[in-house]
């Protein structure tokens, strides 16, 4: 059954509003769907005030099912219409195309992408670092990394 609203609007009132700081924002997003379902009203809320936000496409989620017909394509399209409604224009998405399921064996190259689009000035966002997917964890990892040589604001 789960917790009525009511006891989570209760216990929800207490919690201080957070907004993100007003700086470009870059976010890590491993497959196409995460910025959205993970980020999105951050991102939303960042283009409404007027800060650029970047999305690093890592994957283009071709391994979601293993029988879909062109999933990579149709992922792609879906992800750059999502980041559309969400004040992301198709230039600032940068699709590296590496390997689903499989990012943490080119942990490098991302952590070296990343680092490219990155300055001290910069809101740095990806997965948790434990999370249990191991593309989601590689991404967090990366984004660590980048946050530690560069100095950027990291969350």
């Amino acid at each position: 059954m789960g917790t009525p609203e009511e006891s989570w609007l209760a216990a929800l009132a207490s919690v201080p509003v957070w907004q993100p700081p007003l700086k470009p924002t870059l976010l890590v997003s491993p497959h196409p769907d995460d910025e959205t379902l993970g980020a999105g009203s951050l991102i939303a809320a960042q283009r409404r005030r007027g800060v650029e936000v970047r999305v690093v496409a890592v994957t283009d989620g071709e391994a979601a099912y293993a029988d879909a017909f062109n999933l990579a394509e149709i992922r792609r399209a879906e992800q750059q219409a999502a980041l559309k409604e969400l004040g992301v224009s198709s230039g600032k998405i940068t699709r590296l195309g590496l390997p689903d399921s499989a990012v943490s064996s080119r942990e490098e190259e991302l952590t070296a992408a990343v680092a490219s689009l990155v300055s001290r000035g910069t809101l740095l966002l990806a997965p948790w670092i434990c999370d249990p997917h191991p593309d989601h964890g590689a991404c967090g990892r990366a984004a660590r990394r980048v946050a530690e040589s560069t100095g950027c604001e990291a969350d």
